[in-house]
């Protein structure tokens, strides 16, 4: 990047003595964009733009991150995100049957072990995995403050091949602490997510929290109704904690917590070629699911518990795609609507209060996404265009104010 940088400020330098700011602008994002992929030789930005469904893509490498065993399919390089501060990436080496891949996202934590390794021409293994710990201290004339985060995060994804069908197995175990457990004198404040344990002068305390997840996917050509294929998938999750603060023998804060969650989808498309420059995607899915926790204090045993449960949303999601020469035009479309959705929650203080409420019929609304892809031999361009474009597209292009025209920028090379 620190070569971009040189090279982007010698050419701002000499487009000022040639030509003029709004020309010079154009000419500039055009060789931004060309030295960005030259250095970091996309899917996602493809996906957005083809209604947001990757499970639709079947040949395109998407399908990589729901089904591990796609990595046999592919050797590539491919950046995502271009532009972010944390950019999602995936490398694939090897021969079919014994591949190997590295790949981070910029969900995943920077210093998380990732790889995926090919178990038979038709199976592979995708890891995460990290194991860290984090210890500040802090001391002064008065008040030592000492805090120790402790975190264990693994995802382990096994995908197979069966007859007209994919699978993948996913199994998560997530430990570690919920929320910073010290905040000056308030010690109920805290939210499970910042550290695991706190020493002071005359202070400490302890937290924890521990959460599973377990998934299981699944694609084949038995469509329902008029459409060929179809995506299935059911999770389960649960996860316990607890937290635990003392001034000496004196308990300030203890408490506990418990959460479970329970979904199933299933999504069933078609995939369509209009002629040999058009292909259209499209598909409907439903869903249900249920969710619930509760937190109790250990002290004064108050507890308050959560629940939501929904059925019914309904997801349609279609995209077109043409090819022109090297250049590809893409437009997309997605909308969930929910058929019945009720919550409801619990207060228990020495008297009960209870809410609940339902809901028949809610809309996310229309989600409408546009984007490009360029392809030159082996190197593969996607661009997920900025919907504002088609309101303010030249005021994008003159002034830095207006916005980004790109939303999403991503590259793929076959090696």
């Amino acid at each position: 990047m620190a070569f971009f940088n040189n090279f982007r400020t010698k050419l701002n330098g000499n487009l000022n003595i040639i030509i003029g700011g709004a020309m010079k602008k154009l000419i500039a994002i055009f060789f931004g964009i060309m030295i960005s992929v030259s250095l970091l030789m996309g899917s996602q930005a493809r996906v957005s733009a083809l209604g947001n469904e990757p499970a639709m893509l079947i040949n395109d490498d998407v399908s990589i991150d729901l089904f591990p065993q796609r990595i046999n399919d592919f050797s590539l390089a491919r950046v995502e995100g271009l532009g972010n501060i944390q950019p999602g990436y995936l490398l694939l080496i090897g021969d079919t049957g014994d591949k190997w891949g590295v790949w981070g996202s910029s969900t995943t934590t920077e210093n998380m072990f990732n790889i995926y390794r090919s178990m038979s021409d038709q199976s592979a293994l995708k890891l995460s995995f990290l194991i860290g710990r984090d210890h500040t201290y802090q001391k002064n004339s008065s008040q030592k403050n000492k805090r120790t985060k402790r975190n264990l995060e693994s995802t382990l994804t096994y995908g197979w091949d069966n007859i007209n069908s994919e699978k993948a197995l996913t199994v998560s175990l997530d430990y570690g602490p919920g929320s910073d457990l010290y905040d000056n004198d308030n010690y109920s404040s805290f939210d499970y997510t910042n550290y695991g344990a706190i020493d002071t002068t005359t202070t400490s305390g302890s937290a924890y929290q521990l959460n599973f997840t377990t998934s299981f996917s699944n694609r084949c050509n038995q469509g329902l109704l008029f459409f060929n294929h179809r995506y299935d998938r059911v999770g389960l999750s649960f996860g316990f904690g607890g937290h635990e603060v003392s001034t000496g023998s004196q308990k300030n804060s203890e408490g506990s917590l418990s959460n479970f969650s329970l979904n199933a989808r299933t999504f069933t498309f078609n995939t369509q070629n209009l002629n040999e420059q058009a292909q259209l995607y499209y598909g409907v899915g439903t869903g249900l699911g249920y969710m619930s926790s509760t937190n109790k204090d250990e002290i004064t045993d108050n507890k308050s518990s959560n629940h939501t449960f929904y059925f019914g949303r309904m997801n349609i999601a279609a995209g077109i795609e043409t090819y022109i020469s090297n250049f590809d035009f893409r437009v997309g479309i997605n909308r969930t609507n929910t058929l019945f959705r009720s919550s409801g929650s619990k207060l228990e203080n020495g008297t009960t209060t209870e809410d609940s409420e339902s809901h028949i019929g809610s809309s996310s609304g229309y989600g409408i996404a546009t984007g490009l892809g360029y392809n030159y031999k082996d190197l593969q361009i996607n661009v997920l265009l900025n919907n504002n474009i088609f309101n303010s597209g030249p005021q994008m292009i003159f002034d830095s104010n207006a916005g980004n025209i790109f939303a999403s920028f991503d590259v793929v090379y076959s090696l």
